[in-house]
């Protein structure tokens, strides 16, 4: 049979490859000898962040009022939530923008900086809403009316199944924050593309990774503070929320690391091998 035929299965042996060991462990190898730096920008950047959301009432500790009543300032309004998320989406950027280019040459340049920082904030909004993606889509199937008509129920079906398939479509293509974050010119998700191929899995084990030991922390974060007493809330609420935005700003720091060794590794070195 000949080969060639299987034009669906690339040829990747020439390719270069993710190391699963580096990009596991890498990532947390970059914070922690970094460890002054993180630090600095760290206690900075979840003040910011703290103060952005105390003051528009989506403080950490507004997720127990569902348990009863809190002690705190919290607002409910889908206006403030759209504003809340905007300006930390932008903080967010500012940080691992900041993080990756402390003490270079490049922040001296400060409409190149706004620049790159924006770039950094679309790129990241984009990923959000590829994660949502999933959601709306078991949203859509969980309140589907079944139609009669069978060609409109395929249709349903494939929009509703492409939702569940863009997060994994976006992770091949997460190199590119990587070049944001360095400040270069950004290249073509078809060039992205080409470039991973061979290395899905790679990808997706080593951010897995990241995102198991974020849940396994979150969920314990959430659940010890669950309970606190609500007449010390308001001082409570605040060190709960400084050290919420800390542990965020960690791993948003682990997975740009991640991003960065990507582009390492599969964009800039093409001779490494797994």
């Amino acid at each position: 049979m000949d080969k060639a035929a299987f034009t669906l299965f690339e040829n990747t042996d020439n390719r270069p490859k993710f190391p699963y060991l580096e990009g596991t462990i890498g990532p947390w190898k970059i914070l922690f000898s970094n460890g002054r730096r993180f630090l600095a920008l760290g206690i900075i950047f979840s003040a910011l962040l703290s103060l952005v959301a105390i003051a528009m009432g989506k403080a950490f500790v507004c997720n127990y009022a569902i348990y009863g009543p809190v002690n705190f300032y919290c607002e409910g309004s889908n206006a403030l939530f759209l504003v809340n998320f905007a300006i930390k989406l932008l903080i967010l950027a500012a940080f691992i923008y900041l993080w990756t280019n402390y003490g270079s040459n490049t922040l001296k340049e400060k409409k190149d900086v706004a620049k790159q920082i924006g770039k950094t904030a679309a790129i990241l909004l984009m990923m959000f809403v590829a994660i949502l993606c999933p959601l709306i889509s078991f949203m859509a199937l969980s309140e589907r009316v079944p139609n009669p008509d069978w060609r409109i129920e395929s249709i349903y079906f494939t929009f509703v199944s492409v939702g569940f398939l863009v997060p994994v479509a976006m992770m091949r293509c997460l190199m590119i924050l990587g070049f944001a974050l360095e400040g270069k010119k950004l290249p073509s998700l078809k060039d992205i593309w080409q470039h991973t191929s061979g290395n899905m899995m790679r990808i997706i084990f080593t951010l897995f990774t990241i995102m198991l030991v974020y849940v396994f922390i979150y969920s314990n974060f959430y659940g010890n503070f669950r309970h606190t007493d609500a007449e010390v809330l308001p001082i409570a609420g605040i060190i709960i929320e400084l050290l919420y935005n800390f542990i965020t700003l960690f791993f948003f720091t682990l997975f740009a690391n991640n991003t960065l060794l990507q582009k390492r590794y599969l964009y800039d070195d093409g001779t490494t091998k797994a």
